[in-house]
């Protein structure tokens, strides 16, 4: 989960909200619950049910919190570029 962080980071400003807002919808309440929350996201410290707690808060799929990647490879063959992407 290496990017993880990264990838919640680029959600957050996609749908406009901050990271706080985020860590109130997630229960990290009180004056310092965004800190914990920060903290908890610099470490990649969640497991499936936070993550696809994260997800819900997001509105997106637990999938989308994972950096995409892209592959290209060339053929041995006719020597094309060809791209492949992970679902």
């Amino acid at each position: 989960m290496a990017n993880t962080n990264l990838r919640i980071k680029e959600l957050c400003k996609k749908k406009g909200i901050t990271q706080k807002e985020l860590a109130y919808k997630l229960g990290y309440t009180g004056e310092y619950g965004h800190i914990s929350f920060n903290q908890a996201l610099g470490r990649n410290n969640f497991d499936m049910n936070r993550l696809s707690d994260i997800a819900d808060a997001l509105g997106c799929h637990v999938s989308d919190l994972y950096e995409e990647r892209e592959t290209t490879i060339k053929c041995p063959v006719c020597g094309a570029e060809l791209s492949i992407h992970a679902k």
